[in-house]
Order: C-alpha cells, then sequence, then structure tokens
C-alpha cells in the first residue's frame, strides 16, 4: 500500500517571471473557461459531438491582504489599463507531483492577463484579495501527487 502526500507549499505560481506568496486558504484554482466537447441529440436519440478548440482558461488566484504579491499583480493590472499591452505568462506547478514519472501537474499559458483587480474590502479582520487572471491558450497537465511506501 502507498502513502499520497500533498503540500500546498509545494505550489508555485509564476506570474510574468515572479513568483508569487502569501496565499490564502484557496491557493489557486486553474479551469478551463469552456467545455472541452459540446453535444447535442437528435430527435431519434443520435449524439453528435462537436470540439470546441476553446482553450481559454481561468486562474484564480487568492492572496492573503498583507501579501506583497498584490502589488505585483497590481502593477500588471494598472498597466493593462493604462497601455493595453500588459499581456503575460503564467504557470502553475506542483512541484511535488508526478513523481517517480517525472511529470509534474502544471499549467501554464504563453498569454494571460487580469480581468478585473480584486475587490478591496477593510473590517475587523484580515480578507484574501481574489485575482482572476484570464489565459489565451491554458496547457493543462493533470499529474497526481507523489507516493512513499508505507
Amino acid at each position: 500500500m502507498t502513502l499520497s502526500t500533498y503540500d500546498p507549499k509545494d505550489i508555485t505560481v509564476s506570474v510574468n517571471g515572479s513568483i508569487l506568496s502569501g496565499f490564502s486558504d484557496d491557493v489557486v484554482t486553474v479551469e478551463r473557461a469552456e467545455d472541452q466537447v459540446a453535444d447535442v441529440v437528435g430527435a431519434d436519440g443520435e449524439v453528435m459531438r462537436t470540439l470546441t478548440n476553446d482553450r481559454r482558461g481561468i486562474v484564480t488566484i487568492s492572496l492573503l491582504q498583507t501579501s506583497a504579491s498584490n502589488l505585483v499583480l497590481s502593477v500588471l493590472a494598472n498597466a493593462d489599463e493604462q497601455t493595453g499591452g500588459s499581456v503575460f505568462p503564467i504557470l502553475i506547478q506542483d512541484n511535488r507531483s508526478g513523481i517517480p514519472d517525472g511529470v509534474p501537474e502544471a499549467h501554464a499559458a504563453a498569454e494571460a492577463w487580469i480581468q478585473k483587480q480584486p475587490q478591496a474590502v477593510y473590517n475587523k479582520s484580515t480578507s484574501p484579495r481574489v485575482w482572476i487572471i484570464r489565459c489565451a491558450d491554458l496547457r493543462m497537465v493533470l499529474a497526481g501527487h507523489s507516493q512513499s511506501a508505507a
């Protein structure tokens, strides 16, 4: 029997070459914007499927209110608002995954942008800053996690 291990400290999020830190509990979520395959059924029950060819993605990053990475993302968002030219690469990787076969769990896009800056909440306790990043062509590899003998 084997025991698998996941550690959120092993997740690396790189935006425009900067490694982000100071995540809240949700860290990061990666998903496709649309279904990979659409299907329809005819009146007689025959089914047809269509490849959507839509590789757009959505990356949701949740940072602590006090994280310095908020400034990294804010600078990119403000530059894009001013010039329309702040498209950047993004990489999310689980550095513990893929062992022993060597294929890490990773998600990457060469062209990403911040959809909008997060809501800023100031109250009695801290609130996460949730950043929504859109990707033009998101590549996803889900590989599982390392295992150690039990």
